[in-house]
């Protein structure tokens, strides 16, 4: 938003209507508590191994949760050249997939349809008014978010050559927060288009508590069924935005 004279009288607060894209880094599902107890029957899926020359547990699921669309909506109250903002993006469904490091044939390790919800209360700076190509005005914007992120997984798999480890999925909690940086172009008297850079870091992504079954060649001392304890990778990355900001 351009802030003029007029514009830090008025205080008008706004809405915010936008959709982007994140792409995370690559990340790796380890056990969650290597200090929990556990027997034959409840079990550390990767056994809290030790580090290795990379200092990453040997044992893992290294993968990527790919390209991440992003829906967001937010309420705004701008304060001078600053703005606050609660901001809520939801990212409706994405997957991970990759492949874990057992020393025996190839496996695949994947969780289909997870689902992100994010709550953040931001600030943001808006600079001068700078003039870019074809005499097109733009205000230069900063901006930074603290709040909270649940993220959903559905049952995580690793495909071995003649059988198949379902893990159960999780619901859960954690802290989150990003920094911006963008363009606000002015269309009207009361309507901005913004596009922006941000990073965002969303916690941890948790596979669950619960039973853990295997299918398929069931060979040795290998139970086919045993009590899974969490498993957890963390969840970011860059991303870019398109938003409408609307005064309201």
């Amino acid at each position: 938003m351009i802030i003029t004279a007029t514009d830090t009288q008025a205080n008008e607060r706004y809405l915010r209507f936008g959709f982007g894209l994140d792409h995370p880094e690559s990340t790796y599902f380890h056990d969650e508590n290597c200090s929990a107890e556990t027997d034959d029957y409840v079990r550390l899926l990767y056994g809290c191994n030790t580090p290795g020359n990379d200092g990453f547990p040997v044992i893992r699921s290294v993968g990527e949760f790919g390209n991440v669309p992003v829906v967001e909506f937010g309420i705004g109250y701008p304060s001078g050249k600053t703005r606050w903002e609660l901001l809520i993006e939801y990212r409706p469904s994405f997957d991970f997939s990759g492949n874990s490091t057992w020393n025996t044939s190839v496996q695949v390790a994947s969780s289909k349809n997870i689902t992100s919800l994010a709550g953040m209360v931001a600030g943001y700076f808006d600079f001068k008014e700078v003039v870019l190509f074809n005499d097109r005005k733009a205000v230069p914007f900063v901006g930074a978010g603290l709040g909270i992120a649940r993220h959903r997984t559905n049952d995580f798999q690793i495909r071995f050559r003649t059988s198949t480890t379902t893990i159960p999925g999780a619901a859960k909690t954690n802290f989150a927060w990003m920094i911006t940086a963008g363009l606000g172009f002015k269309l009207d008297e009361y309507q901005t288009l913004d596009l922006s850079w941000h990073y965002t870091d969303l916690g941890s992504v948790y596979t669950g508590s619960g039973i853990g079954q295997r299918h398929g060649n069931v060979e040795g001392d290998l139970r086919a069924e045993w009590y899974q304890l969490p498993t957890v990778a963390e969840l970011k990355g860059h991303g870019i935005r398109l938003s409408l900001r609307i005064k309201i």
